[in-house]
């Protein structure tokens, strides 16, 4: 049978233009279909036969082999469309998998979480040793489950409040806080570990975050429940830049990025108005208007960040990051004052 360019075929009641847009669209190898569609003369039977030898490829994850990349998926809870898309762009396995595990979508037990930090927190864990215990060849549930072997590695019991812990994992699982997010807070500000626990369970309590959820990461606002990490991920669904909202708040002196957004939405511009359509002075001076007829044609004023209008930005709505730096502040500035009485 030869193949001629733009040969047609029908594969499970979807007609394709070519064999090419047939391999890409089951993300089949072109050459394996090619090459069993002229040996078998069937559609069916060569696809079918390109996918049985793309399964039966080894792939090895920190060490663990896995038979195809649907079995590897199911063992991560992943698309294995996901992991086959990032293959395809020349990263290997476990560059695809570290990179799917941070920010993709994970499900695992029924539920979804947005990456593994939230999976982590959802059941408690610190992500890091989520991480080290992946890299050592656990599966996801295995990670997650087993318990921790000190072997005779002494624990370090930790006293805050007049309350003593076991150790710091111990005391991160009853105050809901992970370990790296107080360790973070430590090197960032060199605090101990009482101090640096002090303000971030203060501003957990003042952003009304519920004491028995456990956080590794404070987020940057909370709006009616939805927390927002990053002003880039606000920004992303509010459908305005980052740059929009971070050069407003710092060029008008914003305390925080809720009063940045509310300010903005009060912004205004004026705009010619021709025909019942909004015209910019620029517009008009490309459409023939001297700077004396322009300054004749009506003004109206229409808002400056469109993108804004019809959000509520106050009611139920608490700005965490202000919240934090607040906190920070007064407990720092509290922290050099015992330090100049000693």
């Amino acid at each position: 049978m030869k193949l001629r360019k733009g040969h047609q075929v029908e594969y499970q009641g979807k007609k394709y233009d070519s064999l090419s847009e047939l391999s890409k669209d089951l993300e089949l190898p072109y050459s394996s279909i090619v090459h069993n569609y002229y040996r078998t003369k069937n559609v069916d039977k060569a696809v079918k036969i390109a996918q049985k030898a793309k399964e039966a490829e080894i792939y090895v994850v920190w060490g663990k082999k896995y038979c195809s990349v649907s079995k590897m998926a199911n063992e991560y809870g992943i698309s294995p469309a996901t992991i086959s898309k990032k293959l395809k762009q020349g990263k290997t396995v476990e560059e695809a998998l570290a990179e799917i595990l941070k920010k993709e979508v994970i499900f695992f037990q029924g539920k979804e979480f947005l990456g593994l930090t939230e999976l982590s927190c959802y059941y408690g864990q610190d992500v890091s040793l989520i991480w080290e215990r992946l890299s050592n060849g656990m599966n996801l549930e295995e990670a997650l489950f087993s318990l921790i072997r000190r072997r005779n590695k002494p624990q370090c019991k930790i006293k805050y409040h007049g309350i003593t812990y076991e150790s710091k994992r111990d005391f991160s699982r009853k105050m809901k806080i992970s370990v790296g997010c107080i360790h973070e807070m430590m090197v960032n500000n060199n605090v101990d570990f009482k101090t640096a626990a002090d303000i971030l369970l203060e501003v957990k309590e003042k952003a009304g975050i519920p004491a028995d959820r456990m956080i590794s990461r404070i987020p940057m606002c909370i709006i009616r429940g939805k927390e927002y990490k990053s002003i880039a991920e606000l920004a992303s669904e509010l459908k305005i830049t980052t740059r929009a909202i971070s050069t407003y708040k710092a060029r008008n002196g914003c305390a925080g990025i809720l009063e940045a957004l509310v300010q903005m939405q009060r912004e205004k511009r004026e705009k010619h108005i021709i025909g019942g359509k909004a015209v910019s002075y620029e517009e008009m001076r490309k459409m023939g208007y001297s700077k004396y007829k322009c300054g004749k044609v009506p003004k109206q004023e229409f808002p400056l960040y469109p993108q804004l209008i019809g959000y509520d930005f106050v009611t139920d709505c608490v700005d965490v990051a202000q919240i934090y730096a607040e906190v920070k502040a007064e407990k720092l500035e509290q922290l050099r004052g015992m330090i100049m009485e000693i």
